[in-house]
């Protein structure tokens, strides 16, 4: 798909114009897309409908530092275009499946924040972050590399192959609110962590828009 083609879709000149405080019809030329640092592409509206937003869009915006990615099919390809953004830093992903053997690996050079939202589940292995959040997504812990991570936020998930954290004093903050964990058939109630780190796992929580109430 060319640019020209992608950048003449409506809904992405109205998300644009709206950043850039201009009107739809206004021209729009390379320096109005260097000027975005954040943006949310859905491949939905808000009645269903496809957007026609495809993920080709990532390559008009070559400055991104944040990036939220919503109801789309999650390649090799697509990775491959988000990791072309040298200054990217954080990555959300919503209501996304996952092509087999994708891999998020490649981002660790740059991203420092991961999340996902009501994702099917996952697992491929992680990059190295800084702070890794799952809300309504299964994951399996070891798949995780919290090496460098300070903040661990897996709330309303099923957590497979759980494991203590007591060897990463990194950790300043791990909520497991409202997940359920697992080790091996066995649940687990609660893990043990590194006594610098602040801790909470609630059976039950009430989340509105990811946030506890």
């Amino acid at each position: 798909m060319e640019k020209e083609e992608i950048r003449d879709n409506k809904e992405l000149r109205r998300i644009i114009a709206l950043k850039l405080g201009k009107m739809p019809y206004d021209e729009l030329g390379a320096e109005d897309f260097e000027k975005i640092y954040e943006i949310a592409l859905n491949a939905r509206l808000i009645n269903g409908r496809e957007s026609g937003i495809s993920l080709d869009a990532i390559s008009l915006f070559p400055n991104l530092r944040r990036l939220k990615l919503s109801n789309y099919r999650i390649t090799k390809e697509a990775i491959s275009k988000v990791a072309s953004l040298a200054g990217l830093i954080d990555l959300e992903i919503f209501g996304a499946e996952f092509e087999e053997g994708v891999t998020f690996e490649g981002l660790e050079h740059t991203l420092k924040s991961l999340r996902f939202y009501n994702c099917l589940q996952v697992d491929f292995k992680y990059p190295r972050l800084e702070e890794v959040w799952l809300n309504q997504t299964d994951i399996d812990f070891s798949k995780i590399d919290l090496q460098t991570a300070r903040s661990l936020v897996i709330r309303n998930g099923n957590v497979r192959n759980i494991c203590d954290l007591t060897d990463f004093p990194n950790l300043e903050r791990v909520d497991l609110d409202g997940s359920i964990l697992t080790k091996g058939n066995e649940k687990v109630d609660d893990i043990k962590v590194s006594s610098k780190t602040k801790y909470t796992h609630k059976e039950e929580v009430e989340l509105i828009n990811g946030e506890r109430v």
